[in-house]
């Protein structure tokens, strides 16, 4: 049996927040002076969907009909383009606008009642439709079994319905009462989030710029620190070669302890010792292959 799914907008009347379910059996006309039967009252109302990091992927202006397992929502996704977007231009910015309409049938549902739509079609108007074969999307996954999305679709008017037909089912009209506002809830959800999403990474970059800042001045104080140290110990270094050389210079006959204190040789860097026939030999080395030679404790040569 060919299936068929119309979606085209009809005048109908109803309350400002409450919407009604409203079935017409398939073989009459949707022209038919009928009156459709009222099923139930559920009204328009927005959800969210979240990925598995538990950030939001889409803000929805959505209406379920529980018995048929029939979700008609209007979407606004998000991901980092959109985000990117708001983040550059803020409010500026249409990211927070539905992009589409989402046709979701539970996988339950539709399989209670036989009613998969695959070869039907989606009406946005009376002379434009798409093919659900063409469009439809199977989801083992989540709770849908078929999803059909298109767009463009027509600015919300309150008294407009959504018509939903199959050769399985009753017709089912889905008012539009209440959606608009719904719509606006949505939009506001998601500029609200996308400020805050905004703000934290603001605050973040702030903080991080705060402990940049605080880690650099740490550093900065660390540096001066040993500058100091370093300028005193230089300033040490300098008055103590200042002093030695305002000593006298060593002389031939001094002992070794009058070289140490009282010359401006001062102390050697390395000793080499060597012991002969006529005694100790020591070979003090100096800065610049300079050398003393002492001879049983007498300075004997100067090597400059």
């Amino acid at each position: 049996m060919k299936l068929t799914l119309l979606i085209f907008l009809i005048v109908s009347i109803g309350a400002i927040h409450a919407a009604t379910i409203e079935s017409r059996p398939l073989s009459l006309d949707s022209n038919s002076p009928n009156k459709p039967t009222s099923l139930k009252k559920i009204e328009w109302n927005t959800n969210t969907k979240i990925d598995n990091k538990n950030d939001i992927t889409q803000f929805r202006a959505e209406y379920q009909e529980v018995k048929s397992g029939i979700t008609i929502a209007f979407v606004i996704p998000i991901d980092s383009t959109s985000k990117s977007a708001y983040f550059t231009r803020g409010d500026n910015t249409d990211v927070c606008e539905p992009q589409y309409i989402d046709i979701e049938f539970d996988k339950v549902k539709s399989n209670e009642n036989k009613s998969y739509f695959s070869s039907g079609k989606v009406w946005v108007d009376n002379s434009n439709y798409f093919y659900i074969s063409k469009g439809a999307k199977q989801n083992s996954d989540e709770n849908y079994y078929r999803k059909f999305s298109f767009n463009p679709f027509k600015p919300i008017k309150d008294n407009n319905n959504i018509k939903i037909t199959s050769d399985q089912t009753n017709d089912l009209y889905i008012p539009l009462v209440g959606a608009k506002i719904q719509i606006e809830k949505a939009e506001n959800e998601c500029l609200n989030y996308l400020k805050n999403q905004r703000d934290k990474l603001i605050a973040e970059a702030k903080k991080r710029e705060i402990e940049v800042k605080a880690e650099r001045e740490k550093v900065q104080a660390e540096w001066e620190k040993v500058q100091a140290i370093n300028e005193k110990l230089n300033k040490e270094t300098e008055a103590r070669y200042l002093a030695q050389l305002k000593k006298p210079d060593a002389r031939i006959g001094m002992t070794k302890q009058q070289v140490l204190k009282n010359t401006r040789w001062g102390a050697p860097l390395n000793v080499n010792s060597l012991t002969t026939k006529y005694g100790m030999t020591e070979q003090w080395t100096y800065w610049g292959y300079k050398y003393l030679y002492f001879t049983n404790g007498k300075l004997v040569a100067i090597q400059k």
